[in-house]
């Protein structure tokens, strides 16, 4: 009884009027969720929950400020507008999250003198704040699942269902959550300005991470040693071990500030970690460049890029300055990440330029860019190239900003036959690094004069698997598709996860003996789906595979996808 008596100490007034717009996005969100799942309408829930936690980090912001009207009305304006951008990038919606987390960081010292102590217990308070709230959540949720398991075995009950346990987890984790969370934010206006004294805070930073910042700079230097001698070009990965380094060293540094007492150690780190990471940064800056100018920006290499970006900020920052803040760390970090964001120069759409770009200059290196036209390959491309191209394709195609920069460059109409279309306009054999090794058990395709019926469906993909996770979108949604351990495809639509065995489906045709899909037996290939309102055919094309250790293990399918949903509003 003491923890039901703990968290309902936790619905205080207080917390009702201290925060009163974030206990109006709450059941929002919630009806929401439960309006997606019952009645199939649109799901806002997460720009309800992007709104929850916008009002809370407001509400901090103002927090015995003296802030005019005027001045609150454009914060909370501008708030609603990022939520607004937001629903127009989906592909950086990361970025967004992030920032609005960074924000809710900082938001209570801005326009306010504080020091490095103040915001760094302020962020332990919240931390501790979130685990607390987090795990009353998840041992409610464990006793609530008891409870249900008990009833339903013993009596049999037939309206249990797992839909109920998933109603409850969805009130518990975005109702209670929350509460218990801004209750504990509440009872502290966090002007802590001593130093930490606890023990384990000591340890953990004396004799774990201060010398593994100290080990971890040792075998760079080492490295960065090696290959200037034997002039060497810095591995693909080296730029992501040093990022990971430099966030190392910037959370020690940030936790070194709460320090009370310190060693030679923990000195030597606050006093010269400054100067000893300008090399790490020096080879960052090459190994990005080194990557992107042979491969083009991705979505990852633009976040090694604005990790560069914020680290070169801080080190001159603090070369200048000669003390590292917190406080600046982190709004640097949140302009970044909204920059990156919810700007036409975020990541999804320079990575899909950049990718855009790199094709073009394969096409105009093999003579197949002529008069600001893409023309079919006169010749059969290496097959390195091949892969290339196929690659950057499969990238571009993966999102709608990729298909309409495709669609731009190849200026050819992009439909449900896609891939086909796509690869016999430019005289291309689809080729990745597995189909270029591995021989197609399925030889032959005689499928031109096969009309697949669409009738009765709304959607219709063509669609290349493998062990990459790729999404395609309808409307203002996705789905996603991917084939797991060598041998399952798997679908989910709709937040509805469907598979199928491609190695028994391989393992039934090698049986009959069966090689080519023509008119005659193709229906073997096509398998039908329905699940409550949702209707699926997927007409499998081709199948890649080897035989290892006497075992089927597949590598890529291609397929036609069709798909309705019914009664949708």
């Amino acid at each position: 009884m003491t923890f039901y008596k703990r968290i309902k100490e936790q619905f205080t007034k207080e917390v009702f009027s201290r925060f009163p717009a974030t206990f109006i996005f709450m059941p929002l969100a919630i009806i929401s969720t439960f309006a997606n799942k019952y009645y199939n309408y649109l799901d806002l829930s997460k720009f309800f929950i992007y709104a929850m936690i916008i009002s809370i980090t407001i509400h901090l912001f103002i927090y015995k400020k003296n802030i005019s009207i005027p001045f609150k009305i454009i914060i909370w304006v501008l708030g609603f507008i990022t939520i607004f951008l937001s629903n127009y990038f989906h592909d950086t919606q990361y970025f967004y999250w992030l920032s609005l987390l960074l924000f809710l960081s900082f938001s209570s010292f801005l326009m306010k003198k504080t020091s490095n102590i103040e915001i760094l217990n302020f962020n332990l308070f919240c931390l501790y704040a979130i685990s607390f709230a987090f795990f009353s959540s998840v041992i409610l949720y464990i006793g609530v699942l008891s409870i249900y398991s008990t009833v339903k075995y013993l009596f049999d009950i037939k309206i249990l269902t797992d839909n109920i346990l998933k109603d409850i987890a969805t009130i518990t984790f975005l109702g209670l959550f929350p509460i218990l969370f801004l209750n504990k934010i509440i009872k502290s206006d966090f002007d802590y300005k001593e130093k930490i004294n606890e023990h384990f805070y000591s340890v953990i930073l004396k004799y774990i991470l201060s010398p593994l910042v100290f080990v971890y700079t040792i075998i760079l230097y080492i490295y960065f040693a090696k290959i200037t001698i034997l002039q060497e070009l810095p591995k693909g990965n080296l730029a992501l071990i040093i990022c990971i380094f430099f966030t190392i060293v910037i959370l020690v540094k940030s936790l070194l500030t709460g320090l009370a007492k310190h060693n030679k150690l923990t000195n030597f780190i606050l006093r010269f970690s400054t100067y000893f990471s300008i090399i790490p940064i020096i080879f960052l800056s090459i190994s990005i460049y080194t990557r992107v100018s042979q491969y083009g920006i991705t979505s990852s290499r633009y976040v090694l890029i604005a990790c560069a970006i914020w680290f070169i900020y801080l080190l001159i920052y603090e070369l200048i300055y000669k003390q590292f803040n917190i406080k600046n760390a982190l709004i640097s970090l949140f302009i970044i990440t909204l920059f990156s964001g919810l700007t036409p120069f975020n990541a999804h759409y320079i990575s899909v330029y950049s990718q855009a770009d790199r094709l073009k200059n394969i096409f105009i290196k093999n003579d197949m860019y002529i008069n600001s036209k893409v023309i079919p390959a006169k010749k059969e491309l290496p097959g390195k190239q091949r892969i290339e191209i196929t690659s950057i394709i499969n990238y571009l195609e993966n999102s709608i900003k990729g298909r309409e920069e495709l669609k731009k460059l190849l200026k050819i109409e992009i439909n449900t036959n896609f891939y086909n279309n796509v690869f016999k306009h430019l005289n291309i054999e689809y080729t990745t690094k597995y189909t270029i090794k591995q021989r197609k058990y399925l030889t032959g395709f005689k499928l031109n004069d096969i009309a697949i019926n669409s009738k009765n469906y709304n959607y219709s993909f063509s669609i290349f698997f493998s062990d990459s996770m790729k999404k395609a979108y309808y409307g203002n949604k996705y789905f996603t598709y991917w084939l797991e351990k060598y041998s399952i495809l798997n679908l989910k639509i709709e937040n509805k996860l469907f598979q199928l065995d491609l190695r028994h489906i391989l393992e039934k045709l090698k049986k009959e003996k069966i090689k080519v899909i023509d008119k005659t037996n193709y229906k073997k290939m096509v398998f039908k789906i329905k699940h409550k309102n949702l209707i699926i055919k997927l007409f499998i094309k081709d199948i890649y595979f080897s035989n290892k250790d006497n075992k089927i293990e597949i590598y890529s399918a291609n397929g036609l996808l069709l798909f309705n949903i019914e009664n949708r509003k």
